[in-house]
């Protein structure tokens, strides 16, 4: 009996894990969307304002 507790117990703590580690991932996959879309945005403004400047 407490041998199944303990596993179960387990189970739904590797299930947390599981999720926390699928949450984070996301979460990280969505900051380097970010990064990227403001690398981009800021690569487009240099050249803009190099633009801009040349005489």
């Amino acid at each position: 009996m407490l041998a199944s507790i303990e596993c179960e117990s387990r189970s739904a703590a590797q299930d947390e894990w599981d999720a926390a580690v699928a949450g984070m991932r996301e979460n990280v996959r969505e900051m380097h969307r970010l990064l990227v879309t403001a690398h981009g945005n800021q690569a487009s403004a240099v050249r803009a304002n190099s633009r801009i400047w040349q005489v």
